[in-house]
């Protein structure tokens, strides 16, 4: 039987005596582990369970081949990772003073991923915060990951504005952890929505598998970095690798986004329209997925699909035609990649 401790150093309360806060208690989870069966067939056992009160947080049991690389196990680690994060964190009230940078962060993450305009801004506040009370280059990193959603959405004032602190934002967060794999794999977005760089993002993305191979988001950005370098076929396994070890993260419609993107950039439309569609069915805001299904529907000749796609995109940008499909400057570059613009109708007059 192998085990490690994960424990959270945050006070369960705060007891103030003489003017001094002191903590009344630390919440511990456990997680053991242990290989049974014989060599050609391993399965490996874990467990996740509170301290003291023995409460079971998740549990499951997988056959392995005992590898690093093995995705099941890269996929129970972001599960278990997942679980003691939400156990720990999912009953913290937003705006407390007394909260740490890691709970403030979390608020923010929950804002990120509704994408709406005032959560965005809200989850920029809480990221600044948690970066006040612990300067961390991660919370810098999550304000640049941000502003690539805000890109994305067309949810700004002023792109320029925007690019330029989300640049910003990312060099700070290199220089303050460098050798932090998330920093890592959000800096490449960085690189890829707010300067298109493709090369330096590529080895941001790699950097970060190299840190953490069960980075979903890093094995993401990697496929969608070579994907723009032309090498979209092994682009797409790097994002279909993502979608299987990313486990229920709550920016898993994301990660499906991403793979939709690519998978259209390498020509495999009929896989590409059905993983839109579940990034769709899970974030049916999550504007890039609605537009890459518009060109794939089309080619499809499903033209009432298309049309109920655009009609679904006018609600959050009200001025979108199949016009702005075709704008180099608007968020769609890898479909302009693709050849799929040759099916759209024509151009508006």
């Amino acid at each position: 039987m192998v085990g490690f401790e994960v424990v959270d150093r945050r006070p369960d309360s705060m007891i103030v005596a003489h003017g001094q806060a002191e903590t009344s208690a630390i919440q511990e989870f456990h997680l053991r582990t242990d290989i049974s069966g014989d060599q050609s067939a391993p399965i490996l056992r874990m467990a996740l369970t509170s301290i003291p009160e023995g409460k079971m947080i998740w549990t499951n049991s997988i056959p392995t081949n005992n590898s690093l690389q093995d995705e099941r196990l890269l996929l129970e680690v972001n599960q278990i990772a997942g679980a003691a994060m939400s156990a720990l964190l999912r009953t913290t009230e937003p705006d407390q003073p007394e909260l740490d940078a890691s709970s403030l962060c979390y608020q923010g993450i929950q804002e990120v991923f509704t994408l709406q305009r005032d959560n965005f801004l809200r989850a920029d506040k809480f990221f600044k915060q948690a970066f006040e009370r612990e300067p961390k280059g991660i919370y810098l990193a999550w304000r640049s990951y941000l502003r690539t959603f805000m890109i994305a959405e067309r949810a700004y004032d002023c792109r320029q504005t925007i690019e330029e602190e989300c640049v910003a934002l990312m060099r700070q967060a290199l220089e303050l952890d460098p050798y932090n794999s998330y920093v890592a794999s959000f800096s490449a977005q960085s690189h890829i929505i707010a300067k298109r760089s493709y090369v330096a993002a590529s080895e941001l993305a790699e950097r970060s598998i190299q840190l953490n191979q069960a980075n979903p988001v890093g094995w993401a950005q990697l496929g969608v970095a070579q994907a723009h370098l032309g090498q979209a076929k092994e682009g797409f396994r790097h994002t279909l690798r993502a979608r299987q070890i990313c486990g229920a993260a709550r920016f898993r419609f994301h990660i499906d986004g991403l793979s939709c993107i690519v998978g259209t950039m390498a020509g495999e439309f009929e896989q590409a329209t059905k993983i839109g569609e579940v990034s769709h069915a899970f974030a049916p805001n999550f504007a890039p997925a609605m537009r890459y299904l518009t060109a794939l529907y089309y080619r499809q000749g499903s033209e009432e699909s298309a049309f109920d796609m655009i009609q679904k995109l006018r609600k959050f940008e009200p001025d979108f035609d199949c016009d702005k499909l075709r704008d180099s400057s608007y968020p769609t570059a890898g479909l302009q990649r693709s050849g799929l613009i040759d099916y759209l109708p024509g151009r508006t007059i």
